[in-house]
């Protein structure tokens, strides 16, 4: 029966005792006293009090009887209740480490006072060493030397705060190697409520470590390689630069002949004139004084011309401000000649509303003033320089091929159209040559590329291959801005845009050397 329906029962037992105890007295002390009739004054007879007291104690052998055969029993049986719960509880608060004995990593437990009082069977496994010897704070003794003092220190601190421990460090293996584990540990309560210590694991992290250390060493590598490949890389744009440089020094060398030609055919005319005005005696003051000043206005343009060219050699080019129209007339200037005795017409518009004229008639003040760009003036030269040489070369293509098939060629022209759209100003060079092919125009600005093995070709200088990919390196990275080719009904097209500078700050006015 139930522990608990035997509980009433026990009470109604306990009552009817006593009711009999009582009723026991009364009567063996009447019996003694001889007085079972008499009134009460007789129950005061000494007689009475020894008839009670006889039955008080035959009411105590019934009762031991009873007690021994009926509630002594009950008594052991709580007591070994009692003995077996406090086992059971005790079994059942270990009974998880039983558990945890074969985990697939290491189980640890520790005390209040953060005595390590369970390993399980991995940890033996691991350090190959008897779990005996590692309780306690003999653990420590597998640590490696380098990281203990500091695992002890931290170990101690979240032991005595009680707060959610985690440490990385070296453990001894079977092997006599040190492996990379992380260890992590929480608080646990008793029953009651009270701390009842630390219970963690430990998960061998020496494989993640190993490839954490791989991955760092791979990415210095590539990281040198990259350094490595990118300082390889300047050095070959650097030799490209020098390449084109120099292939557009053979172009401006070709120009400069053409443009000195014509002066130094004019001062052989000169030199002879007086020659034939002195032998016939016709010499005089004022035509010698008109005459030198003729020689050195010719002689003064071509000093012009080499201080072009010797400012676009420069081999340090700074950067500022300047005027895009004065850059491209001083291009042409150096190519004016020899693109007068193809028969070529170079035409420039400044602004949507402007009429066309000729270059030499676009260089005001007031353009010089309203197209501006900031970049390397020797740079910005070189970019109109191959697209005039390009322009020139597909012009004289188109008259061959017109020649060779008896066909009609309309004469050769150039336009340089210079307009501000939005924030940039925008330079366009159009020519009424033979044209490109879709293909050759996706391919144009790659280095090397070029459509002719060898001499003058289409998008290329002195064939080259160079040109072209210097003008987009130059517009891209040095003047901030870009370059585009587009195939026309008549001709070719390149626009090249450039960040404005009108309203930039501290340019508020051009300098005099522009003018």
């Amino acid at each position: 029966m139930p522990r608990t329906s035997s509980c009433p029962i026990h009470s109604i037992r306990l009552v009817a005792s006593l009711v009999a105890a009582a009723l026991l007295c009364l009567v063996m002390g009447l019996v003694i006293a001889g007085t079972a009739g008499a009134n009460i004054d007789s129950l005061l007879q000494p007689s009475f009090f020894a008839g009670a007291l006889a039955g008080l104690g035959l009411f105590g052998v019934a009762g031991y009887i009873v007690v021994h055969r009926q509630v002594q029993v009950p008594l052991g049986k709580m007591s070994r209740d009692f003995t077996e719960a406090e086992d059971r509880e005790g079994a059942e608060r270990d009974y998880y480490l039983t558990i945890f004995n074969n985990f697939v990593t290491i189980v640890w437990r520790a005390d209040s006072r953060g005595n390590v009082d369970y390993l399980n069977a991995r940890w033996g496994e691991f350090t190959g060493c008897p779990l005996e010897d590692d309780l306690g704070q003999g653990w420590f003794a597998r640590l490696h030397p380098e990281d203990r003092a500091h695992v002890e220190e931290l170990f101690d601190h979240h032991m005595q705060s009680r707060t959610s421990y985690r440490s990385e460090y070296r453990l001894q293996h079977h092997s006599g190697e040190y492996r990379w584990v992380v260890d992590m540990g929480v608080p646990f309560s008793e029953p009651d409520g009270s701390h009842g210590g630390f219970i963690g694991a430990c998960f061998d992290i020496s494989e993640h470590r190993d490839m954490e250390e791989r991955l760092r060493e791979m990415n210095q590598t590539l990281e040198r390689r990259v350094e490595e490949e990118t300082a390889a890389r300047l050095e070959q744009q650097q030799l490209l630069v020098q390449q084109s440089r120099i292939a557009a020094m053979g172009e401006m060398l070709s120009a400069i002949a053409h443009q000195w030609r014509q002066p130094l055919n004019i001062l052989a005319l000169y030199i002879q004139d007086i020659c034939e005005t002195y032998e016939s005696g016709e010499l005089t003051d004022e035509y010698l004084q008109r005459t030198a000043h003729k020689a050195i206005a010719q002689i003064e343009g071509m000093s012009r011309l080499i201080d072009s060219l010797s400012s676009y050699f420069e081999p340090r080019q700074k950067t500022e401000v300047f005027s895009l129209l004065q850059v491209i007339g001083q291009t042409y200037a150096m190519m004016a000649a020899e693109l007068q005795h193809h028969g070529i017409d170079v035409l420039c518009r400044c602004g949507l509303h402007d009429s066309l004229h000729a270059v030499e008639n676009c260089q005001s003040r007031e353009h010089y003033l309203e197209f501006r760009v900031k970049g390397c003036r020797a740079d910005f030269q070189q970019v109109i320089l191959n697209i005039l040489s390009n322009a020139r070369d597909a012009i004289l293509e188109r008259k061959n091929r017109g020649r060779s098939a008896g066909e009609f060629v309309p004469k050769g022209s150039i336009l340089i159209a210079i307009e501000r759209q939005d924030a940039y100003t925008v330079v366009t060079i159009e020519d009424n040559g033979s044209g490109i092919d879709a293909e050759v125009a996706s391919r144009i600005f790659d280095p090397y590329f070029t459509t002719k093995e060898t001499g003058r070709g289409s998008g290329v200088i002195t064939g080259s291959g160079l040109g072209l990919y210097m003008c987009k390196m130059i517009m891209e990275e040095r003047m901030g801005g870009s370059i585009e080719v587009r195939r026309q009904s008549d001709g070719t097209a390149f626009t090249l845009q450039l960040p404005d500078v009108l309203h930039a700050e501290g340019i508020s006015d051009v300098s005099e050397e522009l003018i």
